[in-house]
């Protein structure tokens, strides 16, 4: 079968379909050992963009100038595909065993994209005017089959199924046995079970009956995609979730903002352990006190100390945590006696600091102010181990510096006065080996480039129960000395119930990438493009961290510039962009 034309044909007809079944026949049908199900719920999606205004759009046309005849007939005509989607469509993945008992590896994993029929016979025609020369095609009593290298379709009077390995296959044609062997399969699973894991499961059934746009279930061994072996992110978490725990996303569309809701199920005993330590909301109070300007980034959180240490101790992480600080003189327990539980860290633009506008552009990075806080219990331990971390710092930059003076040459300076007697900043024109002898009367002489390192100066301040650490003594008491900030008002009011909030400035981070302010116009509309992209963004949002029996929950908000206009039409707008961008770049490259 061409898969190819077949892909296009669903993604023409994925948001045209209005209708919404309130009852989902199709569970019955997802396989029992599936690691991956994603469910998009096509009667929500359908109301968030009409089917007029995504045929209008350009990428729209380049998508279908590119699929066969055949194929934009039935984009332009969905229900002659014989498919009902009333009930949405699924796309489900199965990952094959890594290995067999002789140590040999498999490559069989495999998608299946699962939809309800309505007329078995328009989708047989569907299928039959794509199949490859050498597709297998049969019925056999009510259920049909196409069968080929790569992938196959099943269906019947209820069902349609399309399956697509993604093994590493030889050859054009199948053995009998293996045709035998894949109808028997197939029959399976075109066969409703009566009742299984997703009709039954209470987490799964909580996720449906959310009823999101896009729904989301993992059984959390995704992971090991692509032969990753093992998470590089895996440490960060500490071993705070169980990574081989049931997960649930539920995304919603909504005017200005995209809402991802996400479920993860631990054990009851680490459900117990993590609900004790996440058992603190976030500390308003340490947000509200950055200086007022635009914070680029900040993540404040707050957690039971007692019992983190208790758990890091059973768990053996301070025993790896410990043998790697000891090295400074430090201990673990030291930050647990001396630290009360809220924290706040945060990359600022002071109101002072040029501020991202058309005519100035971005802010530049020397005038961010970094800050790390943290509530303290015991002061003067707290004392204690910043005099520790203090000599370990002096000491780095010492061998930092030292580095720097072996791997650096000595340089020319030129001191030249200019015509107004003045004598300017030094100048670098050149450097020299130091054996080299300077010539003749000259304002020029050698001088050794001095160490970054000499520049960072961090200031770390304990006083009145709060612990501040920054970069400049004007960053610290700003912080110190500010008593409030309004524009934290609203989100401490949406999300102040969470153990943890955490906020991205997308627009600025990304006016800083594009080297320019959000509005700057190049008249490059390469560039034009670009800076339209970026800056349909606006912030990200993530809070969370409560456990709800033994289900841990945490959210993200994508933001977007324009708050009155839905966030699938604004993707839908960006994706458009792109598009635009890879054309450009095709007509580039045949006018070379």
């Amino acid at each position: 079968m061409k898969f190819k034309n077949l892909h296009l044909i669903l993604f023409g007809i994925l948001l045209q379909i209005s209708a919404f079944a309130q009852k989902d026949e199709l569970l019955h049908y997802l396989p029992e050992n599936a690691n991956f199900v994603l469910h998009l719920n096509l009667g929500k999606l359908s109301k968030k963009i009409s089917w007029d205004e995504i045929t209008q759009m350009d990428f729209f046309g380049m998508i279908s100038k590119k699929a066969s005849e055949k194929a934009k007939t039935f984009i332009n005509q969905p229900g002659e595909t014989g498919i009902d989607f009333s009930a949405g469509i699924y796309f489900v993945f199965k990952m094959a065993p890594t290995g067999n008992n002789d140590g040999e590896t498999k490559d069989d994993s495999n998608l299946m994209i699962l939809a309800k029929m309505n007329d078995e016979n328009l989708f047989m025609a569907l299928v039959k005017n794509n199949a490859g020369k050498n597709s297998y095609i049969a019925t056999r009593g009510q259920n049909h089959f196409m069968i080929e290298k790569g992938g196959a379709a099943a269906w019947n009077k209820s069902v349609a199924m399309l399956t697509i390995s993604t093994g590493k296959k030889s050859g054009n044609k199948l053995s009998k046995k293996e045709i035998k062997g894949i109808e028997k399969q197939l029959t399976a699973m075109i066969s409703p079970a009566k009742n299984n894991f997703y009709t039954q499961d209470t987490r799964y059934q909580q996720l449906v009956t959310q009823d999101p746009d896009i729904a989301i279930w993992s059984d959390g061994t995704l992971g090991k995609l692509g032969g990753m072996k093992k998470n590089p992110f895996a440490a960060l978490n500490l071993g705070l979730t169980n990574n081989d725990g049931f997960k649930a996303t539920a995304i919603n569309f909504e005017n200005g903002k995209i809402i991802s809701t996400n479920s993860n199920w631990i054990s009851d005993s680490l459900a117990q352990v993590m609900s004790a330590i996440l058992s603190k909301h976030y500390n308003k109070h340490l947000l509200n006190k950055l200086p007022a300007g635009n914070p680029l980034m900040f993540m404040s959180f707050s957690m039971d100390m007692e019992k983190m240490g208790a758990y890091l101790e059973q768990s053996g992480i301070s025993e790896k945590l410990n043998s790697m600080l000891e090295k400074d003189s430090i201990r673990l327990s030291d930050f647990r006696g001396a630290l009360e539980g809220d924290f706040m860290i945060a990359v600022n633009i002071p109101d002072k600091a040029t501020a991202p506008n058309e005519e100035t552009g971005p802010p530049t990075i020397s005038g961010m102010q970094f800050y790390f806080v943290a509530t303290v219990k015991d002061e003067d331990k707290m004392n204690k181990l910043i005099a520790t971390v203090n000599k370990q710092v002096e000491k780095a930059k010492e061998k930092k510096n030292k580095d720097w003076d072996d791997e650096m040459d000595p340089a020319i300076v030129d001191t030249t006065i200019n015509d107004n007697d003045e004598i300017p900043p030094p100048v670098v024109i050149d450097t020299l080996p130091p054996e080299v002898e300077m010539e003749g009367d000259t304002d020029t002489y050698r001088q050794h480039p001095s160490s970054p390192f000499n520049n960072m100066k961090p200031v770390m301040l304990n006083e009145d129960g709060l612990f501040i650490f920054s970069f400049s003594q004007e960053a610290v008491d700003a912080y110190k000395n500010n008593l409030g900030n309004s524009n934290f008002s609203e989100l401490n009011k949406n999300y102040g119930a969470s153990p943890m909030l955490m906020s991205i400035d997308l627009k600025t981070i990304m006016g800083f990438a594009l080297g320019k302010g959000p509005k700057t116009s190049s008249g490059n509309e390469d560039e034009e493009r670009m800076n339209q992209f970026f800056n349909s963004f606006d912030k990200m949002v993530i809070y969370g961290g409560d456990v709800e029996g033994n289900r841990l929950n945490s959210n993200f908000e994508v933001l977007f510039s324009d708050p009155e206009v839905n966030s699938l039409k604004q993707i839908m707008k960006m994706f458009g962009l792109v598009f635009q961008s890879i054309e450009a770049d095709k007509k580039k490259t045949s006018s070379n």
